[in-house]
C-alpha cells in the first residue's frame, strides 16, 4: 500500500510538472508570435 501511495505521488508531480511546462510554453509561443505580428506589420 505504502508503494502504491508512493507511486500515485509521483504521477501526481509529474502531471503537475507537466502542466506548469505547457503553461510556460504556451507563454513562449504567445511571445513569439505578438513578436512575429509586431515585425511584420
Amino acid at each position: 500500500m505504502a508503494c502504491l501511495t508512493l507511486l500515485e505521488k509521483g504521477t501526481l508531480c509529474r502531471i503537475m510538472k507537466r502542466s506548469e511546462t505547457i503553461e510556460l510554453y504556451q507563454q513562449f509561443v504567445d511571445i513569439i508570435l505578438h513578436r512575429f505580428l509586431i515585425t511584420k506589420s
